[in-house]
């Protein structure tokens, strides 16, 4: 398979990005005709619909009554509601009957459009967009850029006892030989964002497929290695891979709750199981890559079949649980990452 030489991101900016943080919430259409479209909100009850008084405004979607939902908080609950529209409100696969409590980052549907909520202080990640601010101290619009990006972190397994055992000089030349094997596999997979984390490394790709080749590949060519190596330089790693939206900096380094979720998979352990579960299969501590499910579904069937399920997790800061998978690395090849 060609692999894509990778490209610099351009610098970007942010104005005005500090105004719009903490408080209130956020909804973001995912499909339909405002598409791209975030609408921050300091005030509630909020109303979706055609009509333009409404503080989210779709004038465009024909199957959207014009107030047809409405956004409203109770104490510290969030609920939604349908205004009596024409075609219903749609929330986790079912039409609305009254005032349902609604979660952050939960979808749902009104009209044509499909919407993302959320509340602000979350670190939400976002995609593309135009912002919509609705805020006395924000001004009137912001444009921000966003990127959808296949994110995947690894770690050196067990680095901390690799410096006690032999030293801090011998954990040096094991990092170092790290950074010679992987370094040039992420090139060839066109790695868009590099960044060491002292003991492994923070790499974005544009495709999934990408992020899980690049994976795959070093681990494939590490095998070889530590088949020869000495104990005290072998190479033993952890991959957490994850899909989503990242916030890039002025400097190009990459943020947001996607990002966040990628290093905790990395991490994973037992212990992170809500219910412990004898069908469950066991964690590897090492040599092992494990993929959120927003991951494996933006695989090909050939490469999901290859991708066992672990069951849910708790991961630490994040508020609902994880389905995660791992990947049997060992049987799959560079065709398998093509389409």
């Amino acid at each position: 398979m060609e692999k894509r030489e990778p490209f610099p991101f351009p610098d970007a900016s942010f104005p005005g990005f500090a105004n719009t943080r903490g408080g209130g919430i956020e909804i973001v259409a995912l499909e339909g005709v405002d598409k791209g479209k975030i609408w921050r909100l300091e005030q509630l009850p909020v109303v979706i619909g055609r009509a333009p008084e409404n503080e989210i405004h779709s004038p465009l979607d024909r199957k959207m009554s014009r107030q047809h939902a409405r956004l409203l908080k109770v104490e510290n609950r969030y609920f939604l509601e349908d205004l009596g529209s024409t075609n219903g409100t749609f929330l986790r696969g079912m039409k609305l009957v009254g005032q349902t409590e609604l979660f952050h980052g939960e979808h749902f549907i009104c009209g044509e459009t499909t919407f993302r909520f959320g509340v602000k202080d979350q670190d939400i990640p976002r995609e593309d967009a135009t912002v919509m601010v609705s805020s006395k101290e924000a001004p009137a619009a912001i444009s921000m850029t966003y990127l959808r990006e296949a994110i995947a972190v690894l770690d050196i397994c067990n680095s901390s006892a690799l410096a006690s055992q032999f030293g801090d000089e011998q954990a040096m030349l094991v990092k170092r030989e790290l950074r010679r094997h992987y370094l040039p596999v992420v090139r060839r997979w066109g790695a868009q964002f590099v960044k060491n984390t002292g003991d492994g490394y923070l790499v974005t790709f544009t495709q999934a497929r990408d992020a899980l080749g690049a994976s795959v590949e070093t681990l494939q060519h590490l095998r070889e290695y530590n088949a020869t190596a000495p104990p005290n330089a072998q190479l033993r790693l952890r991959f957490g891979l994850n899909y989503g939206e990242t916030m890039v900096d002025a400097d190009g380094d990459r943020h947001g709750n996607a990002v966040n979720i990628a290093f905790r998979v990395e991490g994973v352990r037992e212990e992170n199981r809500p219910e412990a579960s004898s069908a469950a299969p066991a964690l590897r501590p090492e040599d092992r890559i494990y993929l959120t499910e927003g991951m494996y579904a933006e695989l090909a069937p050939t490469v999901q079949a290859l991708c066992r399920p672990l069951g849910q997790f708790v991961l630490k800061g994040i508020v609902e649980l994880h389905v995660l998978y791992e990947v049997q690395w060992d049987a799959l090849d560079d065709t398998q990452f093509e389409g």
